[in-house]
């Protein structure tokens, strides 16, 4: 297996949770649950490379569900593994996502604390151009600008 197809799988997982959260269609949650159940396998195997994807895509099983707690604790828990390890970007990316999980629910001052970190870490990786789009789209979207 190679890592591109890992990474194919963790994005297909996070895009199939983003669709049944729109849609309600229950083979996009099981196609996403399915996804979560192998990387759980994955990260036992090889813990530095692949707990923080489990962990957000825990994380987005737990928003998809309602379960507010432990998709808030699965969020901030992959952010800091990706962190730990030196995937800035994946740290970006947890934060980002929990901005809008955040938002969701209206935790204004969580929202602007994973915008910030978010955008903090896509700086360190280099990625200035979609630090600040995250800023622009977060800020609007969310907190209005405030």
């Amino acid at each position: 297996v190679r890592i591109t197809e890992f990474m194919v799988a963790f994005n297909a997982g996070l895009v199939s949770f983003h669709t049944a959260r729109e849609t309600r269609e229950a083979h996009w949650m099981e196609k996403a649950t399915n996804v979560v159940a192998a990387f759980e396998k994955f990260s036992k195997i090889n813990e530095w490379n692949f707990e923080h994807m489990y962990l957000l895509l825990k994380a987005e099983l737990h928003h998809t569900k309602g379960e507010t707690n432990e998709a808030a604790q699965a969020y901030y828990l992959s952010a800091e593994a990706a962190q730990k390890r030196r995937f800035i970007h994946h740290s970006a990316l947890a934060c980002e996502l929990a901005a809008h999980y955040f938002g969701n629910v209206g935790l204004k001052e969580k929202t602007r604390e994973m915008i910030k970190r978010s955008h903090d870490a896509y700086m360190e990786w280099g990625a200035a151009r979609k630090a600040k789009a995250v800023i622009n789209l977060l800020e609007l979207k969310w907190l209005d600008g405030n």
